[in-house]
């Protein structure tokens, strides 16, 4: 946050005021006129946010995301913004996102619902499922 209050005052923020939590409306409306959607590992590295950020538009700009292993997995430099973990870079980060918004909204988002789409395709996730259940000890075909 400390660093997010330095950016130029043309860039508007909006945020979580003493944390205190805001109305589904308000915060859906919030999502929909933002540029660029923070999200910022909480109880985990994967967050709603992230496909929400997709899903309204925005570009998803997170800590980098490299070390996760997951199937499916929808994290790849096409698909979010990423800043260093410590949040050093993250004024720069969203300038630059800010500044040729345009071209970066259309190259991450649409990657990101792409990705989706054939990630979380029903036929594929029933697929990885079964494959994941047949093979655990005691559960695959003798």
């Amino acid at each position: 946050i400390e660093e997010i209050d330095k950016l130029p005052s043309n860039i508007k923020v909006a945020k979580l005021e003493n944390g205190a939590k805001i109305p589904i409306g308000e915060y859906y409306n919030l999502m929909s006129r933002s540029k660029i959607i923070l999200a910022p590992f909480g109880y985990g590295e994967m967050a709603p946010r992230d496909i929400e950020a997709a899903m309204f538009g925005g570009i998803l700009l997170k800590p980098d995301m490299s070390h996760i292993e997951t199937i499916p997995n929808p994290y790849n430099p096409t698909t979010f913004a990423s800043c260093k973990w410590d949040y050093s870079d993250i004024n720069e980060k969203i300038e630059g996102l800010v500044g040729d918004f345009r071209t970066k909204q259309g190259y991450f988002v649409d990657n990101m619902r792409r990705t989706y789409d054939k990630l979380y395709d029903p036929i594929k996730l029933v697929e990885f499922t079964h494959n994941w259940l047949s093979n655990l000890d005691g559960f695959g075909t003798e």
